[in-house]
């Protein structure tokens, strides 16, 4: 066996150990081979170019997963979360629920996740009790296929406008019935706690 060094593409030879009790046959490199003195990068046979050509073409040839972002797309998902921003600040937990899918997942800080439109209803429900308004500000919306991901800002104040709250949220959106819901989401909060 040789070993190969970094500087200078040096070779030693270093006795193998016995492969399954057997002597391993000493033998000396082909021209060209990986074991010569000849570095990696200059051996490459006919057989790794027709790989590399047919790795790029496979990948040219593959569709993108995300595709484009068309004024349609965008303007579908963010009037979703204009659903929501509006029904939950009028006080409509049904309504909010109802903008999720029925296997969605919401998972707010300081809380176990909640699945299910129930649930979810549940959950805001308790927040809108107590007056609180959301405002929603989208920064990036990614689409590829039946999903999409929002990312964005948050901020909650109470009823007489006082600042509560803020920080960031992600959605992932999920095509259902030909429109797209509300499949996982998620926020956390941006505020030092004292």
């Amino acid at each position: 066996m040789r070993l190969v060094t970094a500087i200078g593409w040096h070779s030693m030879d270093v006795p193998c150990p016995p492969r399954f009790g057997r002597p391993t046959p000493s033998r000396e490199p082909e021209a060209g081979s990986r074991n010569s003195r000849t570095p990696p990068s200059q051996t490459g046979g006919r057989m790794t170019r027709h790989v590399a050509t047919g790795l790029v073409a496979l990948a040219l040839a593959l569709p993108l997963p995300a595709f484009a972002q068309t004024g349609d797309f965008r303007a579908q998902v963010e009037k979703v979360s204009q659903a929501w921003e509006t029904a939950y600040n009028a006080g409509d937990a049904a309504a909010v629920a109802a903008l999720y899918t029925k296997d969605a997942k919401v998972m707010a800080p300081g809380a176990e996740p909640v699945s299910g439109t129930k649930a979810i209803q549940a959950l805001f429900a308790a927040d809108m009790a107590g007056g609180v308004k959301q405002a929603l500000t989208t920064e990036d919306l990614v689409g590829f296929g039946d999903y999409a991901v929002e990312t964005g800002k948050w901020v909650a104040t109470s009823a007489d406008g006082k600042h509560l709250d803020h920080g960031p949220y992600v959605t992932l959106y999920k095509k259902d019935g030909g429109g797209w819901k509300l499949y996982l989401d998620t926020w956390n909060s941006s505020m030092k706690r004292e």
